[in-house]
């Protein structure tokens, strides 16, 4: 080390790194970077940001190495980086933070470097992060800038769990096209990405993740409620293919056997990832530890049946969604061929779940007695035949035909290596007409258990062999015993999803009023609700909380069913329910008592907007009680033209339309009337008749401060927006919580036709500023909306300057 020194806080390059750069600053205080600072007299030319980028290096103890942030590599050896000497090292102190500086003899030579710093690939998101604050010169400002533009989004789309698939994807694509425009605009990036392709890409695929990442999650939860239906369907065939082991896949399972345990780790956290970059990774990893693996000499049928094991026994319950999300919500495009194959694989291995040939491969016994396998494959006859000539295998006679020895009970109390008798696998295969002849001889205990503690009743639930169940309960079978894991039959059949067996056990045991516990806990703590809920068995989880379960039970992970719901319709059933009345948030409480007299009356009022969100204009009526214009009214036979008997006063139409059951303009916990949920779902003829009926068209919701105008517009539903203009009393420039007229909204959704109908039909104002000082026009001119622009200005006199020069 020379005795070289000088002022590190006058240099020139110093200064200029501390002035323009605050945010990468920030990053190399947090990170630990070093700072390398030419000496004062070695620096002829001005300091450029590509020079910053140069003399920052980034030290990976892991692979002992250090890289500039261009992404040159450096070697630092005897005080020396490559062949530029180190004079002194120093540490500088910060607003409480330190960072290590080497003031070098002159500034590192990386010019004509082969090295290019847009080919550092992208894995994770950190490394996104890291790429946009390398190649921006505001990376910090527009991580900030990005997340809220996400937050503005997920305010304005506060009811995105309702949302079509479609609408999802429109919704999602309009926010991505805002952020990459944003990072762009910022930065002056056009030029650079035009000229380089890779960067382009990059920065996009960084956008997206960010974006992601910002969304917390909330548009792969819209997903999964809008795939609900198709999860629950799969993960019920999931279930049922518990009992499958790896050697039933793959003919090479003990060479696999040690990469299982690893890949069942990666890819259970696959839901951990909120973004698509991320679920790759995770994919890519699973498959990297099969096929790196030389001795195990896997074909891509072995990696398919591999990927589908995987599958069926992670305890993951949105396959599906995920599928979806991959294939669906990559908005930057940024794919190649390995991720095509991960996502195909991926697909391809859901696909084979769902096929026979899997069942084929689960009906294999481990046994090979003649009696058992009859009883396989559904052979009646055979079975009777044996039973019947009571003809031990190899064809020897009994003692006599009544004959209860030992030795010949044993010759047809057969089981297999689970200890599982005739009874138990007539259940598993799921064969009543033999559990009902074997009921019949009386030859087996309907209640003997194997060894995991299960009898036949518990089989039949589990696979959902309804038939059999029934046979089992009336012959005096028990419905409530748990076996080793503490599962009752009850239990089984919620967890599996067959409803089925669920309504049998619940309804027998109300019928013949014999004991079963509905709050029965597993070992693990879960009950038949937690199972069903988890798993978005919809149909189930109604069934249990109609039959007084007990939805407030924790299990040994302290989580209530609804932590563990598995999408937004389960989730609104179990806090509809009169179960979490107790336990729901004390605002909640406040808010629906602020607006309902009663549970009663706020449960009705649910059940209103539902009918009409369902489209049912009968029902809709009903509650309302209005008369429905599209029923004709039937004749009525009176005892005579004046009659006002009782019998005769029930038939008059005018009597039963007296009967309101909810009020019109009622209002559900978020503010929502029956006119709001008209307008949001463009259901025309009720908007109509609700209009007709005097409904308030200018209520407001409790948070967003939405009138049914507001969520006409913002869904895009243009004939709703003029039947509300045409009604007369309509607030035309009615504001929101954050100052956004309809018209606003209309801008912000890029529809011409609404704006115009807004402008032209309902005079709206053009001239109106929002929260944030923007007028429709500006907010189209934000977004660059050409027939929007076009639009307003042709009945703007007013804002002028603000005209947009299309000559640009």
């Amino acid at each position: 080390m020379t005795s070289y020194d000088e002022d590190i806080q006058q240099n020139v390059f110093h200064q200029y790194f501390i002035e323009n750069h605050p945010d990468l600053l920030q990053k190399v205080l947090q990170e630990n970077w070093i700072l390398c600072v030419p000496r004062s007299q070695s620096i002829t030319d001005p300091v450029t940001t590509q020079d910053i980028f140069d003399h920052v290096l980034i030290s990976n103890s892991e692979l002992g190495e250090i890289k500039t942030l261009s992404g040159a590599t450096i070697h630092l050896e005897n005080n020396q980086l490559d062949s530029v000497r180190v004079l002194f090292k120093e540490s500088v102190y910060l607003k409480g933070y330190k960072y290590l500086v080497y003031c070098i003899e002159h500034p590192l030579n990386l010019r004509n470097s082969e090295c290019d710093r847009t080919n550092l690939e992208i894995h994770t998101f950190k490394d996104c992060v890291d790429f946009l604050c390398r190649e921006t010169t505001g990376g910090t400002e527009i991580l900030t800038k990005l997340t809220e533009i996400c937050e503005r989004f997920l305010e304005a789309n506060e009811n995105i769990l309702y949302y079509t698939l479609g609408e999802l994807r429109i919704s999602v694509r309009e926010l991505y096209d805002d952020c990459v425009l944003v990072t762009f605009c910022m930065n002056n990036l056009k030029s650079r990405c035009l000229r380089d392709f890779s960067l382009r890409n990059k920065i996009k695929l960084s956008v997206e993740s960010i974006m992601e990442n910002s969304l917390n999650g909330n548009v792969f939860k819209a997903v999964c409620t809008t795939t609900s239906r198709a999860d629950a369907e799969f993960n019920k065939t999931v279930r049922n293919l518990q009992g499958m082991q790896l050697k039933d896949f793959c003919r090479t399972s003990v060479k696999c056997m040690y990469a299982i345990g690893n890949a069942r780790c990666i890819l259970g956290k696959l839901n951990s990832h909120m973004t698509i970059l991320g679920k790759i990774s995770c994919l890519k990893n699973t498959f990297e530890l099969f096929s790196n693996n030389s001795e195990s000499n896997l074909t891509s049928e072995d990696l398919l049946q591999l990927f589908a094991f995987l599958i069926i026994k992670l305890n993951i319950n949105n396959w599906i969604a995920n599928l979806v999300y991959l294939q669906e919500f990559s908005v930057s495009a940024n794919f190649n061929s390995e991720t095509n194959f991960l996502i195909t694989t991926l697909e391809a291995a859901i696909e084979f779940i769902k096929s026979r040939s899997i069942f084929e491969m689960s009906c294999n016994l481990e046994v090979d007695n003649d009696l058992l396998n009859m009883i396989r494959v559904g052979d009646l006859d055979g079975v009777a035949g044996i039973f019947d000539g009571r003809k031990m295998r190899g064809g020897h006679q009994l003692c006599h035909p009544l004959c209860a020895c030992d030795e010949c009970e044993a010759a047809f109390n057969l089981k297999d290596s689970k200890a599982r008798n005739c009874l138990h696998l007539a259940c598993i295969y799921g064969h009543p007409h033999i559990v009902e002849f074997l009921l019949h001889k009386n030859v087996v205990d309907i209640n003997e258990i194997d060894y995991s503690n299960s009898k036949p009743i518990h089989y039949a639930a589990s696979f959902g062999h309804q038939n059999a169940l029934l046979l089992l309960m009336h012959n005096g079978g028990d419905i409530d015993s748990p076996n080793d894991d503490g599962d009752s039959p009850l239990l089984l059949a919620a967890e599996n999803g067959h409803e089925n067996c669920v309504k049998a056990l619940l309804f027998y045991a109300e019928l013949k009023n014999t004991p079963i516990d509905v709050n029965r806990r597993n070992s693990s703590g879960d009950t038949a609700l937690h199972l069903a809920s988890n798993w978005g068995f919809l149909g189930i989880v109604n069934t249990l909380l109609q039959y007084h379960i007990d939805a407030t039970i924790k299990n040994k992970r302290n989580q209530i069913a609804l932590d563990l719901a598995h999408n937004f319709y389960v989730k609104d059933i179990l806090l509809n329910s009169q179960k979490y009345e107790k336990i729901e948030d004390a605002k909640i409480v406040r808010e629906k008592n602020a607006n309902t007299k009663n549970l009663d009356h706020f449960k009705k009022t649910d059940l209103l907007l539902k009918a009409i969100e369902n489209n049912d204009l009968q029902l809709c009526c009903f509650y309302l009680g209005i008369a429905n214009p599209l029923v004709q009214t039937t004749t009525v036979n009176y005892c005579h033209p004046l009659c006002n008997c009782e019998s005769c006063t029930e038939l008059t139409p005018e009597t039963q339309t007296r009967k309101q059951l909810v009020n019109i303009n009622s209002t559900n916990c978020d503010g929502l009337t029956a006119l709001h949920v008209a307008a949001r779902f463009g259901r025309k003829e009720i908007l109509r008749i609700l209009l007709d009926s005097r409904a308030d068209v200018n209520m407001v919701t409790h948070k967003s401060r939405y009138t049914p105008l507001h969520l006409a517009c913002h869904q895009q539903r243009s004939s709703i927006v003029l039947e509300l203009i045409q009604c007369g009393s309509c607030k035309i420039d009615a504001t929101d919580s954050r100052g956004n007229t309809p018209l606003h909204s209309a801008c912000s959704k890029n529809d011409p036709k609404i704006v115009n109908l807004l402008i032209t039909q309902g005079g709206a104002d053009i001239r109106i500023k929002n929260s944030e000082g923007k007028t429709a026009l500006q907010i189209a001119k934000d977004k660059n909306l050409l027939k929007v622009m076009e639009t307003i200005q042709k009945h703007d006199h007013i804002n002028s300057d603000l005209v947009y020069s299309f000559e640009t």
